[in-house]
């Protein structure tokens, strides 16, 4: 997601329900959920964004402790009111219905309190989007462990305000998680790495200083009836318009991605995420640089969407104007599954469409799953 900066209920129009229903495509192939043919090995990968819940704008532009105080209590209340819980029972039907292997998870927030103003970090967790989920799947009688898990911006900042009174901490995640539910022989993951990008953005704030956003990655090994792949899964910088070098910042992470984590290495890499990149609808309102897409194409990298929907613009971002319940058109494609090496596309289907029973959205967000072949 853009972690935005900026407020979102005007930047996009309200969704009609037949606009919604056109989102969802396609269907599971039939060879999902496992089993090999003679040329190869079927592997699934879902990328998908959590979502943090709330807008940090209000927190870095408050000019004053006073409005930076109002403006942390009313995040924090709407975080608690977008109900993580149960955007991740969402998003476990999501897994249920489409299974796939591997799934690659963004803004896996966790959130912790503690005495206000203690300058000692807070431990108390009150919201925790992996371990939500993690509950969520096994109500759905659904096997996932983690393989990795990158810890990146780490923000905590005094919230004296009546009905919290704390200091509020929240920690930015990068997962993936594996399906546990199939033999070794069938699936088994190896090699966990993480790390996080040398180039970040620093938002000066007139309360906090200067605000650092890291990024990061995190990669494995996957081997699927005796073939391995390297799955990837990043979360790249958002463009913000009024921040110029927000472009410059994820463009940089994007190559030091491809030089550093990917290297020159041509065997198997399922690359995943939300890169913050790619093609937009003409005229969308903070229309998000196209680079860094470009950069990963010309790398020799294949995007699963063109591939096995050339036809449609398989747009992902903004599904919600940002309180979790507000529905809006998509109008940006920058969640992605791209291949490179002896791996091919199948299939390509969109999830999120569906809200949970008291009306949220699961995320801001679209999830893809792009369902392919390891060759031989």
């Amino acid at each position: 997601m853009p972690d935005r900066s900026r407020p979102r209920s005007v930047r996009v129009a309200l969704a009609t329900a037949s606009a919604l229903a056109l989102l969802m495509v396609g269907a599971v192939p039939a060879s999902a959920d496992g089993g090999s043919d003679d040329s190869g090995a079927p592997l699934s990968v879902m990328t998908r964004n959590m979502y943090l819940g709330t807008d940090l704008a209000p927190l870095i532009g408050a000019q004053t402790k006073e409005q930076f105080f109002a403006a942390a209590a009313a995040g924090y209340r709407q975080v608690l009111a977008s109900n993580v819980p149960e955007r991740a029972a969402g998003l476990a039907r999501e897994i249920e219905n489409t299974r796939p292997d591997v799934i690659s998870l963004q803004e896996v927030y966790l959130w912790r309190t503690g005495p206000v103003f203690d300058p000692s970090p807070a431990t108390n967790v009150t919201i925790d989007a992996l371990d939500a989920l993690q509950d969520a799947l096994v109500s759905e009688g659904l096997k996932y462990t983690p393989a990795v898990v990158q810890e990146n911006a780490d923000l905590e900042a005094p919230v004296p305000v009546s009905g919290i009174n704390a200091d509020v901490r929240l920690t930015d995640r990068d997962v993936i998680l594996v399906r546990a539910d199939l033999p070794s022989s069938e699936l088994s993951v190896s090699d966990p790495q993480l790390g996080q990008y040398g180039v970040i953005l620093q938002v000066p704030s007139k309360v906090l200083g200067e605000v650092s956003i890291g990024r990061g990655w995190v990669s494995a090994d996957v081997t699927r009836s005796g073939l391995t792949t390297r799955v990837i899964n990043t979360h790249l910088e958002s463009y913000d318009p009024a921040i110029p070098p927000t472009a410059l910042i994820q463009r940089a992470q994007g190559a030091e991605l491809l030089s550093k984590v990917i290297g020159t290495t041509r065997e198997r890499v399922i690359l995943s995420g939300d890169f913050n990149s790619g093609p937009s609808k003409p005229g969308a309102i903070d229309d998000p640089p196209i680079a860094t897409f470009n950069d990963i194409l010309a790398a020799g990298f294949i995007d699963t969407w063109a591939e096995t929907r050339p036809i449609l613009p398989g747009y992902t971002w903004p599904i919600n104007t940002g309180d979790s319940r507000t529905g809006a058109v998509p109008d940006q494609r920058i969640d992605h599954v791209f291949l490179r090496g002896a791996v091919r596309p199948l299939l390509d289907v969109r999830t999120g469409v569906s809200k949970t029973p008291s009306g949220l959205f699961v995320s801001d967000h679209l999830g893809l799953v792009a369902y392919t072949q390891l060759q031989n």
